[in-house]
């Protein structure tokens, strides 16, 4: 049976950046599962497992527009570190609320 719409889907997965370097994998080597067609996946990744059947190995590559979405500058809102209850370091992430919903803050 081949992967389509509705269908509950289990895949192993290692994200690579650019240079190869893992950024993530399916956790402690159970597949990541979700329900193909509803937006569950980045675009490009679903659209490139429609199809497919159990057993297929593929590589993917997901341009920005087809993944999180392109870079975009006027996004980006700077927040003064005095406003922070803690002290980041490089890399460090965390959520914040904002009016009128989320944003993230690296």
């Amino acid at each position: 049976m081949s992967i389509t719409q509705d269908q509950v889907v289990s895949i192993h997965y290692t994200l690579k950046d650019d240079a190869g370097e893992i950024i993530d994998s399916s956790p402690d080597g159970e597949p990541l599962v979700y329900l193909h067609g509803r937006g569950n996946l980045i675009p490009g990744l679903e659209r490139e497992l429609a199809g497919k059947r159990a057993g297929d190995k593929l590589q993917v590559t997901v341009s920005a527009a087809d993944g999180y979405g392109e870079y975009d500058r006027a996004l980006v809102q700077r927040v003064p570190r005095r406003t922070l209850k803690v002290s980041p370091t490089s890399g460090w992430a965390c959520g914040c609320r904002r009016k009128p919903g989320k944003a993230r803050v690296r």
